[in-house]
């Protein structure tokens, strides 16, 4: 069963952050902190593992980070069209 509930705010500002830190290749960082559990000095690290336990690994490679600001019911939107075609 496929998880259809979208990241919070809190999660998606970690995901922001950390993207921010490792810049083109943050998938890939990501990846590895959730494969070791080593998320270094990431002070929201609760966060990326909630993200990790709620939506699997499999879940980051059809994730994109939003290029431009928006509402949150636009990305719950859109979040729900990709659930929905990933049945």
């Amino acid at each position: 069963m496929k998880n259809t509930q979208n990241p919070s705010t809190e999660q998606l500002d970690a995901l922001k952050a950390w993207a921010g830190l490792y810049g083109r290749n943050w998938k890939s960082a990501l990846r590895d902190a959730w494969m070791t559990g080593d998320y270094g000095s990431f002070e929201q690290s609760n966060y990326l593992q909630q993200i990790r336990n709620t939506f699997g690994p499999s879940w980051l490679v059809r994730f994109a980070l939003p290029t431009e600001p928006m509402a949150q019911d636009e990305f719950d939107n859109i979040w729900r069209t990709r659930a929905l075609d990933a049945k």
